[in-house]
């Protein structure tokens, strides 16, 4: 089973990436850095960075927005049979964990 999670997981993020990558977000490089995958893989929280900072939640907004289109095209273009209902959320931890190293080079 949780070979399963991890090849399902690993196709979305990748699916994902290149959904981001069609889509026009004007002067802002987005990351895919993680999903989340509910235990009996109903839902699947996609996990994301965004530089510049500034358009964070905009960008959050928008793709949240898009996350039925984004559905069709994980099922247009991925070989997952049972589609999860998607949500998009900033990589908290990610952000953490690039704060503590800066900290960390200061001293």
């Amino acid at each position: 089973m949780k070979y399963k999670k991890e090849k399902l997981t690993s196709a979305i993020q990748e699916l994902a990436g290149k959904y981001i990558a069609t889509k026009s977000f004007a002067n802002t490089m987005i990351t895919i850095t993680d999903v989340l995958m509910s235990e009996c893989f109903s839902k699947a929280k996609i996990c994301f960075t965004v530089y510049p900072t500034d358009k964070e939640k905009l960008i959050e907004t928008k793709l949240n927005r898009g996350k039925g289109r984004f559905a069709q095209y994980v099922k247009s273009n991925g070989r997952i049979t049972s589609i999860p209902h998607f949500s998009f959320a900033i990589d908290k931890g990610e952000k953490h964990r690039q704060r503590i190293e800066e900290l960390s080079k200061q001293k």
